[in-house]
């Protein structure tokens, strides 16, 4: 052996043989779904798909996403901005309670939101909403709500590498 070269060792059945299971699990469901486009099981009849369905479904989808994605990035940029810049008693347990959406999954968040909003929860009853609360508005909030801590810590980490100097010179150089 080389004095500079690094002394490597074939791995041994101990590491194989976990990495091979491991393996084999991930492309299982891929290999199921290979034999289900080979040879459908005909258990359920799926519609005919027309781009007259298409269509609507795919703007609907993309002014989901675009409507998410500018809430939650207008409303996490600014609680990061609030948290980083300004000076204010409890900023540390504001900043903790901005990210708590992300110990909640997001289908439990949906679910609790739409029990709530129901006609018959002290909520639903508050707001005066008469039927049940889904659709597309709903989503929206709860997608928002469940994505913006991920923008708020991107962003804050951003916030806290720059200098608030660099901020103030930029506000004074505006004004003049």
């Amino acid at each position: 052996m080389a004095s500079g070269a690094i002394g490597l060792r074939r791995p041994t059945a101990w590491l194989w043989v976990p990495a091979v299971c491991v393996a084999v699990l991930v492309v299982l469901p891929l290999f199921g779904l290979w034999l289900t486009y080979l040879a459908p099981p005909g258990l359920i009849v799926p519609p005919p798909l027309s781009m007259d369905r298409v269509w609507p479904l795919l703007g609907r989808t993309l002014l989901l996403a675009a409507s998410v994605s500018s809430i939650s990035l207008l409303v996490g940029s600014w609680l990061a901005w609030v948290e980083v810049r300004a000076e204010f008693p409890g900023r540390a347990l504001g900043s903790l309670m901005s990210l708590l959406p992300l110990a909640v999954p997001s289908y439990l968040l949906a679910t609790i939101v739409r029990e709530q909003m129901a006609p018959a929860s002290s909520l639903g009853a508050l707001f005066g909403f008469g039927g049940q609360f889904t659709g597309f508005w709903p989503a929206v909030l709860v997608l928002s709500v469940a994505c913006t801590p991920y923008v708020h810590l991107l962003a804050a980490a951003t916030l806290r590498r720059c200098p608030s100097s660099e901020a103030e010179v930029d506000l004074y150089l505006r004004a003049s």
